[in-house]
């Protein structure tokens, strides 16, 4: 028990002796319970790009150098992009990892990033920060992020950040099959993730 209590995960009620959750299990359950606020924030507006794109959509958070896909709503169509939910992809190799890095600063990116040598996916993934601060550049001109073929061989993806209150940053996109991607789907997709994240901003301020 001194160990939990050292640790913060329990403490000792003065007046009746009795030991209760402490700060740390509290800061736990309120992580979890921010974590499963956003989600339910975010359905409605994943359900909507769902049914405006009728392609597989994701929502993200930021953690380090990782996207963590924490929700996802798969296309219906035979040919599709499966779901991420769950899983955990370096950030420099997706569209939304890297829309939610063109909300760092350089110094930010750089203590994320200190050597120039990036870790890839496939042949298509960016493997140098200098290519990645390029990169970032033009997100932030354009208002939204693109992936042609950087984490999975056939998958390209369209995706927007989101920052909260807090400093969290999130991200949504939209998962194509690269046959069915074009110049004209690209921008449109763009579009419609740009109001999207939008409305989120407006819910989380």
């Amino acid at each position: 028990m001194g160990m939990l209590l050292y640790r913060g995960f329990v403490r000792q009620n003065p007046s009746t002796r009795a030991y209760e959750p402490g700060q740390a299990l509290s800061s736990i359950a309120f992580a979890i319970r921010r974590q499963v606020d956003i989600r339910s924030l975010t359905r409605p507006i994943l359900e909507q790009l769902s049914n405006e794109t009728g392609e597989t959509v994701h929502f993200a958070k930021l953690e380090g150098a990782q996207t963590c896909f924490i929700d996802a709503i798969e296309s219906s169509r035979a040919v599709r992009v499966g779901s991420r939910q769950g899983l955990t992809l370096p950030a420099n190799c997706t569209a939304t990892g890297k829309a939610m890095m063109s909300r760092l600063t350089t110094d930010e990116l750089r203590t994320l990033y200190p050597q120039e040598e990036l870790t890839g996916l496939t042949q298509g993934s960016i493997t140098s920060r200098t290519a990645l601060e390029q990169a970032l550049e033009s997100i932030r001109d354009t208002g939204y992020a693109t992936s042609r073929e950087e984490s999975e061989d056939g998958v390209m993806s369209v995706a927007v950040a989101v920052s909260s209150p807090s400093g969290e940053i999130f991200g949504m996109n939209v998962s194509v099959p690269a046959h069915r991607m074009s110049d004209k789907l690209r921008a449109e997709l763009g579009a419609l993730l740009q109001a999207a994240a939008e409305k989120l901003h407006g819910m989380l301020v």
